[in-house]
């Protein structure tokens, strides 16, 4: 019994983690190689790491000198500062500080990279085996809670081809913020979908929303407006919201209470580069200094073509199959819902539209921050488009009800009338 019910996610289960070990044998106490992770982050994380093991996980306020130790120099922001000082350009991402001290993203990745090297010394497989866990951990709740959502054979075949993105493999054991950043997202929407089968948000899922939210921002800044925007999407998704009076001001409050966390994080980090510096002032110019390179520094070309440039690149990322993010998913997924959608056209085009308005606003969410920092986002192609995992979820979700309910058409026709 249990086996037939779990047989997908056991399924998936087992081949990523004999994948994860294979790769994990493969890349030794190396980085990860530049197809399926970003060996520069984790070159710096490896660097920070190092330093917090020699000096402490509050030196500097607990922002790590990721320059203090010789490790892995042909990567990373060393790599970036030796080649901006060889070739002049004014266009590397490395920036003129008088210092490594790493102010760039929050340093919760860094930091438990320290406490495990001060614990263990430094070993890096088993440095990925943690971010390789909860991967795997938020995997299960997730797909469990689709499986259970969608119900049926289609619930199945969801965990399975949820477990068959490459985005699902890629970066799972990332040691920066790539390899945390959509476990945490992932349980973020197991909360979200729970509240959703129960048609309400108690305190615990509404409480686990916050912490998930905060550590997030403890990440990063780029899922900002994913997470924000995902207590409000997800159940339109969904489709299957039985109390419209109800659950849609409960999903604002939790979109108010996830985004609230996430900026409540990134301000915090806000003033340790306060406290770093010791003043506002050059806090804020380091961080405006950053933010004008992202959005600016690609070759000199205007805000606009730039912003055009980005969206075209990811629109053209997510759809055309690749081997890092989707695949052939969404493109299969979207003529697949063209063509299940195509007979109620004849009766009601609001109703044959909905799912593709809600696809609509999920990947104006999703490319609202490569709108935002364009210059990142067109050089960060190879981990950015993960945040996209909404409007993919807003093509596999209605296309998977639509077979459920194929298939519940042709048991009907085979039962015999007495």
């Amino acid at each position: 019994m249990f086996f037939r019910r779990h047989w997908s996610l056991i399924l998936a289960l087992c081949l990523l983690t004999a994948g994860q070990f294979l790769l994990l044998e493969r890349i030794g106490a190396g980085l990860s190689p530049s197809h399926i992770g970003d060996p520069y982050s984790e070159a710096d994380a490896f660097r920070a790491s190092g330093f917090y093991a020699e000096h402490g996980l509050w030196s500097n306020v607990g922002l790590p000198d990721i320059l203090s130790v010789p490790r892995f120099l042909d990567d990373g922001w060393v790599a970036d500062l030796r080649y901006k000082v060889e070739t002049g350009d004014s266009n590397s991402d490395a920036t003129d500080l008088p210092h490594g001290v790493y102010t760039r993203y929050p340093p919760l990745p860094m930091l438990m990279l320290g406490a495990m090297e001060q614990r263990f010394g430094f070993h890096p497989q088993l440095f990925r085996l943690l971010p390789v866990l909860i991967g795997l951990l938020s995997l299960s709740l997730w797909c469990t809670r689709l499986r259970d959502s969608v119900g049926g054979p289609a619930g199945h075949l969801g965990v399975l081809l949820t477990g068959a993105l490459p985005m699902t493999f890629q970066y799972m054991s990332g040691t920066h913020y790539q390899g945390y950043a959509l476990s945490l997202y992932l349980i973020e929407c197991w909360l979200i979908v729970g509240a959703i089968s129960s048609n309400a948000y108690t305190r615990w899922k509404l409480s686990g929303m916050a912490v998930i939210c905060f550590l997030q921002g403890c990440l990063s800044f780029d899922y900002l407006f994913i997470v924000t925007a995902t207590p409000v999407l997800l159940p339109m998704i969904m489709g299957n919201v039985t109390d419209q009076r109800t659950l849609p001001r409960l999903s604002l409050e939790a979109a108010l209470i996830a985004g609230g966390c996430f900026v409540l994080a990134l301000s915090l980090h806000f003033l340790q580069v306060v406290s770093f510096y010791g003043n506002f002032d050059s806090a804020f110019a380091d961080w405006f200094g950053r933010a004008t390179h992202r959005v600016h520094d690609n070759g000199g070309l205007a805000s606009r073509v730039i912003v055009a440039q980005a969206i075209q690149g990811y629109l053209r990322e997510f759809f055309i199959p690749n081997s890092r993010h989707f695949g052939w998913q969404p493109l299969f997924l979207w003529l697949s819902l063209v063509a299940l959608r195509g007979p109620r056209w004849i009766v009601s085009r609001r109703d044959a539209l909905r799912p593709f308005s809600t696809f609509a606003l999920c990947m104006v969410c999703s490319l609202c921050w490569v709108a935002t920092m364009p210059a990142m986002s067109l050089k960060h192609m190879h981990f950015i488009p993960r945040l996209f995992f909404l409007p993919y979820l807003a093509l596999l979700i209605p296309t998977l009800s639509h077979l459920n309910a194929l298939v519940g058409q042709s048991r009907d026709r085979r039962v015999v009338p007495n």
